[in-house]
């Protein structure tokens, strides 16, 4: 079986699969509109995309490289992050103006929880090494929302530079890295 690169074209609304054996687009796929991160589940079977101007999550099925189903909230507004919990049974998506966080079931694509993160522009989702923790920049409140994912809730806010957009954390799992957009820094 080949191995495939998706590739977002957020502008176009579309998503190409490329054949990394073959180094050709396979397959190109409508999508809903501005599809903008993207995530695919450990066992290689599904791959969620969030389409932020669009205001939903499609699933596509990777066998078939079809659109399977897509998932909708009334307070999906402009849904950016997406990230999966190390055992890969549950979907986190932060919503950048809703200021809330998304829980998916991946058995059963249903949105599970919405948490608020009462921060102004939640906007991405970085899981610890461990899976136990997730962080949540927020571009307009200057810092990072801190959850306890066995909890399923918030635990802290932490401050950071202006405009945090961009978080991961180091692999050792000692060390987070915050893109700033307000000053070109990170720390």
């Amino acid at each position: 079986m080949s191995e495939h690169l998706i590739v977002l074209n957020k502008d176009e609304d579309t998503i190409s699969i490329v054949n990394l054996d073959t180094k050709e687009v396979e397959k190109t796929i409508a999508t809903s509109h501005n599809p903008h991160e993207v995530v695919v589940t450990q066992d290689g079977k599904k791959t969620y995309v969030a389409c932020s101007l669009g205001n939903k999550v499609d699933i596509i099925d990777n066998d078939t490289f079809e659109i399977v189903k897509r998932i909708e909230h009334p307070d999906f507004n402009f849904p950016h992050g997406v990230g999966l919990t190390k055992d890969g049974k549950k979907l986190y998506l932060a919503s950048t103006y809703s200021e809330k966080v998304f829980i998916i079931n991946t058995e059963t694509d249903e949105i599970e929880k919405v948490i608020p993160t009462y921060q102004d522009k939640s906007h991405m989702i970085s899981f610890s090494p461990d899976g136990n923790t997730v962080y949540i920049p927020n571009i307009g409140s200057n810092n990072i929302t801190i959850m306890d994912v066995e909890k399923e809730e918030i635990t802290n806010h932490i401050p950071v530079g202006p405009g945090p957009e961009g978080v991961a954390v180091h692999p050792n799992g000692k060390h987070l890295y915050v893109a700033n957009q307000g000053d070109n820094t990170y720390l």
